[in-house]
């Protein structure tokens, strides 16, 4: 434990928390640094992570597409993940095991429209250009070959093949599988839309327009040195409570961009209006989140906005708040099948300084533990 008292910096609100007080239960409270990945596919895990910071999101082709799940932004350490990501007859490419390093994004709307987005990093522009050939042939094979040839008007490198996708109960839905080749990169969109095979080429188009130049601004690393690549280049993951290896993921023990957190939040449109607001640099995931702000009263403002959001959206009802950090924090219940929870959970907010902590568990006390800890772990550094 740490003694002492918090310190705020000069200008930020007051109300310092007795750190020696807290109820931090078994968790740690201590920073503990990260070092490098230490092996190729830890390094790959990292890659993706990076990555992410510059992958379009498809709210940003269509605000409508916010509705996801648990896969709704996953990076993808291996070939073996583009299993999660494309349909069987695009994932199993010869070229696809020399991939280094990817990141596969889905959203829908109300109205069964929906963007897959896939970005895959391969060692040179060579490797890349065959591995969208395979991807493209793959394309043409799903269901059955039935799809037909089509054309992204303006992509001369884009390769398209048109088709309807079976959704349970529904009408077939018109879809667009599209592939394209850019340096060292293989950029795959799969685009379905009620309204039409132009519409969804144009969902594509749309998104093509936005992802190339971010690709063009991403420095990828060399795949020789994916060991030596640092897990916690920022220092913030080191400063966020740790989650047990049994629970981690591959999206997780992670510090991400404004752009790369927007694709794990449960509406990214509504999230990115309030880290606007906040002046957010980055969120680092582990358990629980820890997002830092331009200053302390735009993270109190944010734990404002956020517990609103989470009060309305998702049915969450009030619980007593992280104890000896009654004026900094809040907590709800939330019922079973919200906030990616199956069960009934707990989930409490806390302001730290410029830090918003985020925390959810099964039991109030737990959860309450987790933020008092992470909170002490922040203040001690």
């Amino acid at each position: 434990m740490v003694d002492g008292s918090a310190q705020r910096a000069a200008g930020e609100p007051a109300g310092p928390v007795n750190i020696a007080q807290l109820d931090v239960g078994n968790f740690p409270t201590t920073p503990a640094p990260m070092g490098v990945a230490g092996s190729k596919t830890q390094g790959a895990i990292a890659e993706g992570h990076r990555l992410a910071n510059y992958v379009t999101g498809p709210w940003e082709v269509d605000p409508s597409l916010v509705s996801g799940a648990m896969t709704s932004g996953l990076v993808l350490k291996s070939s073996g993940a583009l299993t999660l990501a494309l349909a069987a007859e695009m994932a199993s490419i010869p070229s696809g095991s020399s991939m280094v390093a990817g990141f596969h994004a889905w959203r829908k709307n109300a109205n069964n429209a929906a963007l897959e987005h896939t970005v895959l990093v391969f060692p040179d522009g060579e490797v890349a250009k065959t591995a969208a050939r395979e991807f493209s042939d793959g394309a043409a094979a799903i269901n059955g070959g039935s799809g037909s040839a089509h054309t992204i008007a303006g992509r001369p490198d884009t390769t398209a093949v048109a088709g309807t996708m079976e959704l349970a109960g529904q009408p077939p839905v018109p879809r667009v599988t599209a592939v394209t080749a850019h340096e060292r990169y293989v950029v795959i969109d799969s685009a379905r839309s009620p309204d039409g095979i132009e519409a969804a080429s144009a969902m594509v188009n749309k998104v093509l327009d936005l992802q190339l130049p971010l690709l063009d601004k991403f420095t990828p690393t060399d795949p020789a040195k994916l060991a030596d690549l640092p897990v916690d280049a920022t220092g913030l993951l080191a400063r966020t409570l740790p989650i047990d290896i049994s629970r981690a993921t591959v999206n997780s023990r992670a510090v991400y961009e404004r752009r790369g957190a927007l694709h794990f939040q449960t509406d990214p449109v509504a999230a990115a209006q309030r880290w606007e607001k906040s002046g957010m640099t980055s969120q680092a995931i582990s358990d629980g989140s820890v997002t830092e702000n331009r200053d302390g009263e735009a993270a109190e403002q944010l734990l404002k906005d956020l517990v609103k959001e989470v009060r309305d959206k998702e049915q969450g009802q009030p619980a007593a708040p992280v104890k000896q950090m009654e004026t900094n924090s809040q907590c709800l219940k939330l019922p079973g099948g919200t906030s990616g929870s199956p069960r009934p959970s707990a989930w409490c907010v806390a302001t730290a300084g410029r830090y918003l902590i985020a925390n959810q568990s099964g039991q109030l006390l737990e959860t309450q533990q987790k933020v008092a800890a992470q909170y002490a772990m922040l203040m001690a550094s």
